[in-house]
């Protein structure tokens, strides 16, 4: 069933001059992450605050993704490497200096969230499939549940950790509290991914079934869709309830970066 909308300001944000907009992550000091399409090929990274954009890019790479900030405005990512366009590589940007790591044994590794400890968490792709992925800059571990696939995508200063999986062909968003798993699973949707979630325990992702962004607080669900989009993706969520994320359009055309203004107590009423 269709939910009803949010009443949400929506902000478009994108790069001057480039093909497509995504933004990734949002931190509490409302600095935006994210990544465009320039020259309709090749990617590259940048922080916006306040009107500002901020770029970078990682060298020598076929294609660049990135992912959430923390407060440090560290931004973490994935890239393929001109030597091997056909696997992806992890990275840290503290706004000076790149750290790249990998999974160890993993075709790709992909860096998907930061919390203010430095802990970060993704995916990898080993023998074993795709498996959810936490990396505290010296050790991996990995998150599993028997799933077919899961990921995680993001994850806040208390350790709660937030992504997708599948399980028995359906698709589920959850929540990570230590080693208890909560699915996500928005009302008709044929899947559900989580993509961040704040300190006070609001999750933000996609559903299938309207296209729309969740909002998901103390077990209610709110949505909003940004129209003509064929698909809203929220992918960012900070303290104050600024929500980040991209449009996908319908047919060829370029997506679009958007920020809201903030989730309040008052709409989860």
């Amino acid at each position: 069933m269709a939910l009803a909308q949010l009443p949400l300001t929506i902000t478009i944000l994108d790069v001057p001059g480039g093909v497509s907009t995504q933004l990734t992550g949002i931190n509490n000091n409302g600095v935006i992450s994210g990544y465009y399409i320039q020259n309709n090929e090749t990617g590259a990274e940048f922080t916006w605050q306040n009107g500002v954009f901020s770029y970078f890019n990682v060298p020598d790479e076929c294609d660049v993704v990135t992912g959430g900030i923390n407060d440090s405005n560290q931004v973490v990512g994935y890239y393929a490497p001109q030597e091997n366009c056909n696997e992806s590589v992890g990275f840290v940007y503290d706004g000076a200096t790149y750290t790249y790591f990998q999974y160890p044994g993993a075709q790709f590794t992909r860096a998907l969230g930061i919390n203010n400890a430095g802990l970060i968490v993704g995916t990898e792709y080993a023998t074993t499939g795709w498996v959810g992925m936490l990396y505290d800059g010296t050790k991996f571990s990995t998150i599993t549940k028997g799933s077919d696939f899961i990921t995680a995508a993001g994850v806040n200063n208390l350790g709660a950790v937030v992504g997708g999986l599948t399980e028995n062909t359906v698709n589920y968003g959850f929540q990570r509290n230590g080693g208890k798993f909560t699915l996500i699973a928005y009302p008709g949707a044929i899947g559900t991914t989580a993509f961040a979630i704040n300190d006070s325990g609001t999750i933000v992702g996609s559903e299938g079934f309207n296209q729309s962004c969740f909002v998901y607080r103390n077990g209610k669900f709110q949505t909003f869709s940004i129209s003509p989009a064929k698909s809203t993706i929220c992918t960012g969520i900070n303290n104050a309830g600024v929500i980040v994320g991209y449009t996908i359009p319908w047919g060829p055309g370029p997506s679009h970066g958007f920020y809201t203004s903030p989730v309040t107590d008052a709409d989860f009423k």
